[in-house]
């Protein structure tokens, strides 16, 4: 017998057998209630550093399970490649109508520079007087103080680009 903690006194008693069913099953249970099973069934020696892995061990598990991994300080993990784990979030229509908007007004603004103002009224007038959507396709493309704007803009940086 090397003291009374050891494993050849722990065999004598008939409670080491619960003991040791107990033991695997513990990963499952929480601190608290496992203290409270080794107290009833008559072992109060609990080991702190089994509580503390299998503590560890669930918060482990607990944050695998939000998308963190295991990573060692200093070392480069999934965080560094993929980042933290983003909560997700609904996404908001406003961007994507904003980004058309922008391409529409672009877009009519890069052919008034090409076609000309006075080209470019003529064409709305010949689609003015057209039937259906060609009457629609008058009103979407109209020149407007944003056109007109834009079409300076456009203007002046092809000069810049060109001297």
């Amino acid at each position: 017998m090397v003291g009374i903690g050891s494993e050849t006194e722990l065999n004598r008693f008939p409670i080491a057998k619960l003991t040791r069913f107990i033991s695997p099953l513990s990963r499952h249970i929480s601190g608290l209630f496992r203290s409270c099973i080794l107290v009833v069934t008559g072992f109060v020696m609990t080991d702190q550093n089994l509580t503390d892995f299998y503590d560890s061990v669930r918060r482990y598990h607990s944050q695998r399970s939000k998308g963190f991994a295991h990573e060692a300080t200093g070392a480069l993990g999934r965080s560094f490649y993929y980042g933290q784990p983003k909560s997700r979030r609904r996404r908001s229509f406003l961007m994507p109508v904003l980004f058309a908007l922008t391409a529409a007004f672009l877009l009519k603004a890069t052919i008034f520079y090409y076609v000309g103002p006075a080209n470019y009224q003529d064409r709305l007038a010949r689609l003015e007087a057209g039937v259906g959507f060609d009457k629609f396709g008058a009103w979407l493309m109209q020149s407007e103080p944003v056109t007109e704007f834009l079409a300076k803009k456009i203007g002046q940086g092809v000069h810049a680009l060109k001297s």
